[in-house]
């Protein structure tokens, strides 16, 4: 089965590594930004381009690929960014990414994998299923 793989800066040579796996064994790399902090991403439109194009650049040397999808922290309608911004940031910011040609996604399952450092696998799958049922396919 393949996955896509949105992920944040690593720069360790284990986090290089696991970029490079997810890549060779045939997944999609998506850029989930490199800090993943709310308040230093959305506190402007070029503190956030500066942490992704930060994230592209280390992907893009582990793997050789500069990703075309993104997934936003807090997701693309998330209310956190207006605490460091504006109501209409992520408007912005959402019509910026697709003008320089990458793709954004969603998502409509909560896996709880955030809640934590390191989530326990079970409440992962537990959530996910729960939440996909009666999910149109």
């Amino acid at each position: 089965m393949k996955a896509t793989f949105f992920v944040c800066g690593n720069v360790t040579d284990y986090g290089k590594k696991t970029y490079k796996r997810i890549v060779d064994e045939g997944h999609a790399i998506g850029n989930h930004t490199y800090s993943h902090d709310y308040k230093k991403i959305y506190s402007s439109e070029k503190a956030f381009m500066d942490d992704f194009k930060r994230q592209e650049q280390i992907i893009y040397k582990a793997t050789g690929i500069k990703p075309q999808i993104v997934r936003f922290p807090g997701g693309s309608n998330n209310s956190v960014s207006i605490k460091y911004s504006d109501k209409l940031f992520m408007e912005r910011l959402t019509t910026k990414i697709l003008l320089e040609g990458y793709q954004y996604f969603d998502w409509n399952v909560n896996s709880k994998d955030a809640e934590k450092v390191t989530q326990d696998k079970d409440v992962i799958i537990k959530s996910v299923v729960n939440g996909a049922n009666n999910q149109a396919a």
